[in-house]
């Protein structure tokens, strides 16, 4: 009995599926183009998740430790671990998305396009979309114009406080904002392109369902639709 989940066959999923020869065929409409965009976007979203993370680790270090060492001093960062956190979300969630819709494209491209899937698909792009957009903003403004804040103390503890720190107060001068920043904003620019191929793909599949294949094994329907696409073109 094949392996069959919601109409998907599992045996599908294998090792040969990321070969060069499947992956970048032309047999079906945009793959290879679909492909580059989903992994930059992911790739380049995820690293500036990774290094806002980073990011926010220090600055919560900054906080505990001063905090626990000099009695009555308060240290205010909420702003850029406010602004960190929401990076943190816009990248696993752009990841989920583009990452299902990768490894859907790759193990089962002949899957028919309902409806459904594709309304799905694309509200979860847009909303990923907006969400690294919404991260992008909120840490360029934050990252740019804020600075952490440190009271309870008098001037001269501050200093010495200042002096310990790991990173500095004024957030634009610590450099893995800045990176994660940059990053951010050229993994939108890709999230924004991989967005519109995924309306672009699903109303072209709407419309031009492929044709069903009486084996279904892996990769090989890859290459059989590649012959029979050349055939067909002969």
């Amino acid at each position: 009995m094949n392996p069959i989940v919601f109409g998907l066959d599992l045996r599908n999923i294998r090792p040969s599926a990321f070969k060069s020869k499947n992956m970048w065929n032309k047999a079906y409409h945009l793959r290879s183009e679909r492909f580059i965009l989903y992994q930059l976007a992911m790739v380049i979203t995820v690293v500036a998740e990774c290094l806002a993370t980073y990011a926010l680790d220090k600055y919560l270090h900054l906080q505990d430790h001063s905090q626990k060492r000099y009695p009555g001093v308060y240290v205010y960062n909420n702003d850029i671990v406010g602004a960190t956190g929401l990076t943190i979300f816009a990248g696993v969630f752009n990841a989920c998305v583009f990452g299902s819709i990768f490894f859907f494209l790759l193990f089962w491209p002949e899957s028919r396009e309902t409806p459904f899937w594709a309304a799905a698909k694309q509200v979860g792009a847009v909303v990923a979309m907006l969400s690294v957009l919404a991260a992008s903003i909120t840490s360029t403004v934050i990252g740019a114009t804020h600075s952490a804040t440190i009271s309870g103390v008098d001037e001269a503890t501050r200093q010495a406080i200042t002096a310990e720190a790991e990173v500095p107060l004024k957030y634009s001068h610590y450099r893995y904002i800045i990176v994660y920043i940059v990053l951010l904003w050229i993994g939108w620019v890709f999230t924004l392109a991989s967005t519109v191929m995924v309306f672009i793909a699903s109303n072209y599949y709407l419309h031009h369902q492929p044709a069903p294949h009486p084996t279904r094994q892996g990769t090989a329907d890859s290459e059989k639709a590649l012959r029979n696409d050349g055939a067909a073109q002969a």
